[in-house]
């Protein structure tokens, strides 16, 4: 049972009443490929350039570090809303996919600014139940998500030209996300901004590179990170192009189906975060999201859709717990609230990194080998991962704590 402050209580409302209208904005955008595919008619490397734009955005996170740690970051937060919410207003406008993709990077762009500043809120004002107050807020993320896609796909299915109107809406959906982000972010209290000089920002990075198990923790993501980015554009490819879903297939695939487990354990996902070792919760999810390219590849050769449906539920029970990872594993390696926000940015920006790389790879792969050696090659760098997790599990057991304890301390 949590027991939660009155102020807790009062921010962690603002906080699921914001989660409820970002579900809205991401629950249309869910179809994000179904509407460039088939309204628009984008090819593959549309598809990918989407999934390009989803991922490698996530760079501007590592310079929202350099500018704002330290610093309060609601002027950020108002201009992500400007640039990258408000903007949909104008969607009329679109009538090709070039420019659908415009507005697409310039919405996942504000992402960069949106997810640091959120994840920074559960350490700073609920403590050591971050995690499970996570779980609670992704559930309700999840479960609004779901609820809208299912409901924008049949809503697209009847009346395929609604779909201007439609994402229009996510200016107003997103005010009342960016206005209560922005409220909390005001009442953050930060002393003087820091000075940071080239050196001091080199130092930096020689800090996190020095840091061997956070390292560590990083190179395992990255190998799940290329494993998840190679299957980008292979999914949504293959169950357009090649099972033909419609709008309703599609939402129910990756609206329902791919959310489904997620919804079901992340409270739960979120609560053995507070109590256990990441890496075990790293190593299982990697073992189960062997299966999700798996159950693609059987689908690929059999013809029928009901395989790739079950993959899609091994890739919701492999997300629930990595998603409590990507969020707030790094924060299980800082050492105070500045750190954490440096570590997550990191993290986030390397994220970008292979989000600009993997698709490419992804596309190449179908290009010139074929849909179904992507999902072999995925197959094999999750099961790499979860064996890298598994070894660091276990020398886990042997240690103290994820970092030697003098770095705990701030010593080395």
């Amino acid at each position: 049972m949590l027991q939660l402050e009155r102020s807790q209580k009062r921010s962690l409302a603002l906080i699921i009443i914001a989660t409820i209208f970002d579900g809205i904005t991401q629950g249309i955008l869910l179809l994000q490929e179904s509407i460039a595919r088939k309204a628009l008619g984008a090819g593959d490397l549309d598809i990918t350039l989407i999934g390009v734009i989803a991922n490698g955005t996530m760079l501007l996170s590592f310079f929202i570090f350099l500018l704002y740690n330290g610093r309060n970051k609601r002027a950020v937060v108002a201009v992500a809303y400007l640039a990258g919410r408000l903007v949909f207003a104008a969607s009329f406008l679109i009538s090709k996919s070039s420019h659908f993709l415009l507005f697409l990077c310039l919405y996942h762009a504000a992402f960069a600014v949106q997810l640091p500043v959120m994840n920074g809120f559960y350490p700073r004002l609920f403590g050591k139940d971050r995690g499970r107050i996570f779980g609670i807020v992704r559930t309700v993320l999840i479960l609004s998500t779901m609820l809208v896609s299912m409901a924008a796909g049949r809503l697209l299915d009847a009346h395929p030209e609604s779909f201007r109107p439609m994402i229009s809406f996510i200016a107003l959906s997103a005010l009342c996300t960016y206005a209560i982000v922005f409220f909390l972010e005001s009442r953050t209290p930060y002393g003087q901004a820091p000075h940071r000089s080239a050196s001091h920002i080199i130092a930096s990075f020689k800090g996190i590179v020095a840091r061997k198990k956070f390292m560590k923790f990083e190179a395992v993501f990255m190998t799940y990170g290329f494993a998840f980015m190679i299957c980008v554009p292979a999914v949504p490819i293959y169950l357009l192009r090649v099972l033909k879903l419609s709008y309703s297939s599609m939402s129910l695939a990756q609206g329902v189906v791919a959310q489904s487990v997620i919804l079901a354990l992340t409270p739960f996902a979120g609560r053995l975060f507070d109590r256990i070792n990441p890496w075990h919760i790293s190593a299982f999810s990697n073992l189960a999201l062997i299966f999700y390219p798996l159950f693609f590849l059987l689908s690929f050769f059999t013809g029928s859709s009901a395989p790739a449906f079950i993959g899609l539920m091994f890739y919701s029970l492999g997300l629930a717990g990595t998603n409590i990872l990507w969020n707030l594993g790094s924060a299980a390696f800082a050492h105070g609230e500045d750190d954490a926000f440096l570590l997550q940015s990191f993290h986030i920006s390397l994220t970008g990194l292979r989000g600009i790389a993997g698709p490419f790879l992804g596309l190449f792969i179908l290009s010139v080998f074929g849909l179904s050696w992507n999902f072999a090659i995925s197959a094999l760098l999750f099961a790499i991962a979860s064996l890298m997790a598994i070894d660091e599990s276990g020398k886990a057991k042997k240690s103290v704590g994820l970092e030697p304890q003098g770095e705990i301390n701030g010593k080395v």
